[in-house]
């Protein structure tokens, strides 16, 4: 490990972290994206990460938490998600997702972060339970509904040119039904059932704004929505459970207008929507829900999960 220089990160080295993410997930991010990504300033702290340089002070490996807010028992509770894990292929298996993790860890806690949490993939899993004691509370579900629509978004994902040009089209379509991200317009997209959720108010949709995602009033129906190769719906305004064939019609219809063909809602069992959509498609079990405790101050069952609780949505 002495052949490592290890720093925490800061907005002057993005453009290292950018690299690794092309040598290791063959992913090509903007800076753009990058600087909107990693300012998590929105919630009152960024920068919670470290990155490891080998002996020609190259990148060798990255591993960071976004601070965030959650509500438990309507207080604001500052945590972290864990997110862009990544170590170049040349640097793998030489302990660096542990080492950097840990040091994260620690940086995090000090800095007033009350627990991590995060949804690892198969290939992170084994790290985070035998190597970091994360503790897992299921597994997140995703519903899949098909629609008609001419697989333009499909089309569109496989080119870069053909992407932009989708984008535009989705804005366009958009554009009237987007609302403005004030608190009194999305109060009510924070119901929950269970007393702890990530807190969606204007500082978590303006810094959500990394991504190409719309805030939108479709049919009396308030949607946080990411419309890629599939419309992905990331956050719901409650709304009457009478109404769930209103609400699969309206987003279809809108899968349709954007062409995609397929809807995908990720969300935990104990979120309010799953009691009501689970009665007309069914869902499958997708990525594992995860915590690293710093206390016993907080439970973790009762928080509740929406796609847009990704770090990648």
């Amino acid at each position: 490990m002495s052949e490592y220089i290890f720093k925490r990160i800061e907005k002057n080295v993005y453009h290292d972290i950018r690299t690794l993410y092309t040598r290791s997930f063959y992913s090509k991010r903007s800076m753009e994206y990058m600087y909107k990504k990693y300012n998590t300033s929105f919630f009152g702290l960024s920068d919670i990460g470290y990155i490891a340089y080998d002996k020609n002070d190259s990148p060798a490996a990255y591993y960071g938490v976004f601070p965030i807010i959650i509500s438990i028992n309507s207080k604001d509770v500052l945590v972290a998600q864990s997110g862009d894990t990544m170590t170049d292929p040349e640097h793998r298996k030489k302990g660096l997702f542990t080492k950097l993790a840990l040091m994260t860890y620690e940086l995090a806690k000090n800095e007033g972060v009350k627990f991590v949490f995060g949804f690892p993939n198969k290939n992170s899993l084994p790290g985070f339970e035998r190597k970091l004691n994360w503790e897992f509370y299921g597994n997140m579900k995703e519903f899949k509904i098909k629609t008609n629509a001419f697989p333009l978004a499909e089309i569109s994902s496989k080119s870069l040119f053909l992407r932009r040009i989708h984008k535009k089209y989705c804005k366009v379509i958009l554009d009237s039904k987007i609302i403005n991200r004030s608190d009194s317009e999305i109060s009510n997209i924070n119901f929950e059932n269970p007393d702890s959720f990530i807190k969606k108010d204007t500082n978590f949709f303006n810094y959500k704004q990394f991504s190409s995602t719309f805030l939108i009033r479709y049919n009396d129906f308030t949607i946080f929505i990411k419309p890629e190769v599939h419309l992905n719906i990331g956050a719901v305004e409650k709304f009457d459970k009478k109404r769930i064939n209103d609400f699969i019609k309206t987003i279809k219809k809108l899968a349709f207008k954007l062409g995609c063909r397929k809807i995908v809602i990720p969300i935990s069992k104990n979120h309010w929507l799953y009691s009501i959509i689970s009665k007309n498609s069914n869902s499958k079990e997708c990525i594992p829900i995860g915590f690293l405790r710093f206390s016993d101050e907080y439970r973790f069952e009762n928080i509740s999960f929406i796609g847009s609780d990704y770090d990648t949505f």
